[in-house]
């Protein structure tokens, strides 16, 4: 059994104890267990600050209306206002068009 000496007073203890046997003073764990838990600890505290930071700021993601203006304005803003606003207007038909054949669909299969 490995045996250490307490650093408040000087008695030789086991390694395995908690507090010295002698004056009570707490023993420091091992490094070995103090890297064991950063190895351990930080990734999983990383992860769940993600989780936590995710769940917070909620998804990312671009409306339909803001997609539908930066097709148009890429492909048809060299040709003027007219274009653009005549692609947009194109897009939005065939989006609400999809959304309704969709709600549809859904009908027919019992709202699944």
């Amino acid at each position: 059994m490995a045996m250490q000496k307490c650093v408040e007073c000087g008695h030789e203890i086991s390694a395995q104890a908690k507090a010295c046997v002698n004056c009570g003073h707490p023993l420091k764990r091992s490094s070995g267990a103090r890297i064991l838990m950063l190895i351990v600890g930080i990734p999983v505290a990383g992860f769940a600050a993600l989780v936590i930071f995710g769940a917070i700021i909620g998804p990312s993601e671009v409306s339909l209306r803001e997609r539908i203006d930066r097709s148009c304005q890429e492909q048809f803003g060299d040709r003027g206002e007219a274009a653009v606003t005549e692609c947009r207007l194109r897009l939005s038909v065939e989006a609400l068009g999809q959304a309704e054949r969709e709600r549809l669909e859904r009908a027919r299969n019992g709202g699944r």
